[in-house]
C-alpha cells in the first residue's frame, strides 16, 4: 500500500500553543508574549526540519492480555480495549519529530540567559509535534478512507495503560525496515526519545466503518487539533483532558 509521507511545517494552532505554554485557552496575551510566540514561529519555520513517517504492519493479532505486532508483544490494556472495540483488523505506525533545530536553539537562549526565549522555542517545538500527529491523523483518515477503512485514534508508550518502556518495541519495528531513522531519532536506555522533540505512535485500521463512526472514544477527530480536516467528524478535545 502507498503510504503518505510527509516532512512539511505543520500550521500549529494559537489554542495549541497556548495550551503548551500552560495558558488557557482564552487567556489575553501580552505584548511581549505576542512578540515571543512570532518569534518563535518564525524562526522554526526558516530554520525547522520536520518530518512524519508511516509504516504498515504485516503481522498483527489481539491476544487475550496483550498485543502482538510483528511477532514483538505489546502489553497495553487500555489501547488493547480500545482496538478491540474498534474491532481493528491491523495497525500503522508512525514516527514524527520537529527536528533538533529548535531544542539547540532553545538551548542556545538558555546560555545566553534569555529564559522566556527558551521556554517559548521549547513550547513551540513541542506544539509543532503535536500539530505532525494531527497532520499524520489527517493524512492517515486520508487514505483509510480510499481504502474502505478508518483510522482509530492514535495511541502511544508513556500514556494511560501503556508503559514506557514499549517504546523500545516500535523503534525496533520501524528500525528494522528503516534503518535511516535512526538518523532523525535514537531511543535512549531510559525509554526517551533523542531528539526529545519526537513522538511514536500506533493508530488502528478497522473495516467497521459504522462502529467506528458511532462510538465516539473511536472517532479520532476527538484527540486531533487538525480543526480545518475534511475528515473531521466530531468535536476536538486535548488527549489529556480524555484519559487524566
Amino acid at each position: 500500500m502507498d503510504l503518505p509521507q510527509g516532512n512539511s511545517i505543520p500550521i500549529v494552532q494559537d489554542e495549541e500553543f497556548k495550551r503548551l505554554l500552560g495558558l488557557p485557552p482564552d487567556y489575553e496575551l501580552t505584548e511581549n508574549m505576542v512578540r515571543l510566540c512570532q518569534w518563535a514561529r518564525d524562526w522554526y519555520a526558516e530554520n525547522g526540519q520536520p518530518w512524519i513517517y508511516f509504516q504498515e504492519v504485516e503481522n498483527f493479532a489481539i491476544n487475550e492480555d496483550h498485543l502482538t505486532i510483528e511477532s514483538y508483544p505489546l502489553y497495553t490494556k487500555e489501547f488493547r480495549k480500545r482496538l478491540i472495540s474498534g474491532r481493528a483488523h491491523s495497525v500503522i505506525l508512525i514516527a514524527v519529530g520537529a527536528g533538533p533545530e529548535a531544542e539547540q536553539e532553545a538551548q542556545v537562549q538558555w546560555q545566553k540567559e534569555f529564559p522566556d526565549n527558551y521556554f517559548f522555542m521549547e513550547s513551540y517545538a513541542s506544539a509543532v509535534v503535536e500539530a505532525l500527529i494531527a497532520e499524520a491523523s489527517g493524512q492517515l483518515c486520508a487514505w483509510a478512507d480510499t481504502q474502505g477503512m478508518a483510522a482509530l485514534p492514535h495511541y502511544s508508550p508513556g500514556y494511560k495503560g501503556w508503559e514506557l518502556k514499549d517504546q523500545r518495541v516500535i523503534y525496533q519495528i520501524i528500525s528494522a525496515k528503516n534503518p535511516s531513522i535512526s538518523q532523525k531519532i535514537e531511543l535512549l536506555s531510559s525509554g526517551m526519545l533523542k531528539p526529545k522533540k519526537s513522538q511514536l505512535a500506533v493508530f488502528g485500521l478497522t473495516r467497521d466503518l459504522a462502529r467506528a463512526k458511532n462510538l465516539q472514544e473511536l472517532v479520532p477527530c476527538t484527540y486531533c487539533s487538525l480543526l480545518k480536516c475534511q475528515f473531521r467528524r466530531g468535536k476536538y478535545r486535548t488527549l489529556n483532558a480524555v484519559t487524566s
